[in-house]
């Protein structure tokens, strides 16, 4: 019967190193917490050899205490002066308890539970403040950062390759800007204040490039809102009034400009046309008539003709002008610049080649949870750190410290590149000892495992 127990022994002190050579090996720990958990060896091992529960029950308050320690500590980063932080410090205290206090009375390890969680909760309290300051800040930058790329993309749909007024560029630069890039901070690129200033804009562009004078009769539908579209826009940024009446008044100096400009072009094509006529008509005239006409008589024919036909000359011209105004002069729909602005983002890091959606890193990157990871960048300190947030403004992943300040911020793309080539692992999850258990049984095996508890529960 000695003999027997002896070896059921053995089998459990073998057990109990297996555990601890597992966390040893366990990356999700700072070495120096590594070194105060491997103290806890030996009362562990008292307990394991006295309660023949411990392997079995995963609610021991042994077990639990272990495993609180271990997961508070998984994103602690240990300074040059680590053994007078907090946190460090309260674990040693834990550890040291352990040891002195312990000897058969299991109930030190509930009360150490309970105190340590009071304390890892008033710390997370703590980093929680700090974290949703960090993720609002970057979400707020986020936006503005957005609102620019979207403006801008709009902005490039509407004047690319197009010659400008300088006073154009001014009202979209210095004015319409700000208010662009402030509706899309107030309501995003889906409320009817940023379609309603896109068209705008788009009006503005379209009222200096459109044709004169097909477009003259349309000029006159759009002019008097779009004036006080923009007026209302200068006022809503409190521009100078001096200012404001500067570039309304510079904006009616041009459409006259560009009316004055249509009449002479309307006159010009009038005396074209009836010169065509004009010339048409005689040649058809000399082609018919045997017994020629006194000159001045079939000049006046001719131009008495050429007087009824006014009608004439309009409806040849009529559906060229429709083409142009239905070219729009090659200015996007609105439903265009809304696509533009949706799908605006800041530029990507250069050198970065594009993933196949069914890569499957870029997948990964769809199913994170908001747990930890080990960031190894280049040249620097390996850094635990935890997803705290996904800015869907960018498409951008936010990572914080134990502390809850900025440790990183990846695009997308960044991160899965940054997943492929492992500068950033997932941490393991899981309390630390059931993966200790799961890999003992993975060692022992499963049988193994099961025939020490057996055999523990028998000799009870």
């Amino acid at each position: 019967m000695g003999a027997s127990l002896h070896e059921r022994d053995t089998e459990v002190i073998r057990m109990v190193e297996l555990l601890f050579s597992f966390m040893l090996e366990d990356r999700n720990l700072a070495e120096s917490i590594k070194a105060q958990l491997i103290r806890l060896q030996l009362p562990l091992l008292k307990l394991a050899i006295a309660d023949k529960s411990f392997f079995s029950k995963g609610g021991h308050p042994a077990r639990k205490l272990f495993n609180a320690l271990a997961d508070a500590a998984i994103g602690w980063q240990p300074a040059e002066n680590y053994q007078q932080e907090a946190f460090y410090c309260e674990v040693r205290a834990v550890v040291e308890q352990v040891l002195q206090e312990f000897d058969s009375d299991e109930c030190v390890f509930a009360r150490l539970l309970q105190s340590f969680e009071e304390f890892v909760a008033r710390e997370r309290r703590r980093a929680e403040v700090m974290e949703r300051r960090t993720v609002d800040e970057a979400r707020g930058s986020a936006r503005v950062e957005a609102a620019r790329a979207r403006v801008a993309a709009v902005f490039d749909a509407l004047t690319a390759e197009r010659k400008l007024p300088r006073l154009v560029h001014e009202w979209l630069n210095r004015v319409w800007n700000g208010v662009l890039f402030r509706t899309c901070l107030r309501e995003g690129t889906d409320g009817a204040g940023w379609r309603r200033n896109v068209l705008t804009a788009r009006d503005l562009v379209w009222s200096v490039v459109a044709p004169m004078p097909e477009s003259r009769f349309k000029m006159q539908l759009v002019l008097p809102d779009l004036r006080r579209r923009l007026d209302e826009g200068a006022q809503s940024l409190s521009l100078a009034a001096g200012d404001r009446q500067r570039l309304m008044e510079g904006l009616e100096t041009l459409y006259r400009e560009r009316q004055a400009l249509g009449e002479r072009v309307e006159s010009e094509r009038e005396r074209r046309a009836r010169e065509r006529l004009v010339q048409e008509l005689r040649r058809e005239a000399d082609s018919v008539m045997e017994i020629p006409e006194a000159p001045e008589v079939a000049e006046a024919g001719l131009a008495a003709e050429a007087a009824e036909t006014p009608a004439l000359v309009e409806s040849v011209d009529e559906a060229k002008t429709l083409q142009i105004l239905d070219r729009e002069t090659d200015l996007p729909a609105m439903e265009e610049l809304q696509r533009v602005a949706e799908k605006a983002s800041v530029a990507p890091r250069a050198g970065l080649a594009p993933l196949a959606d069914s890569d499957e890193f870029w997948r990964q990157t769809y199913h994170l949870k908001y747990s930890w990871f080990m960031l190894q960048d280049a040249d620097k300190a390996p850094v635990r750190c935890r997803l705290a947030a996904i800015i869907k403004e960018l498409d951008q992943f936010m990572f914080v410290n134990r502390a809850g300040a900025r440790a990183a911020v990846y695009s997308r793309l960044e991160l899965a590149h940054a997943l492929r080539d492992e500068v950033i692992k997932p941490l393991d999850k899981g309390p630390l000892f059931e993966r200790a258990l799961n890999y003992v049984a993975g060692t022992i095996g499963e049988t193994g495992l099961e025939a020490c508890v057996a055999g523990r529960d028998k000799a009870g």
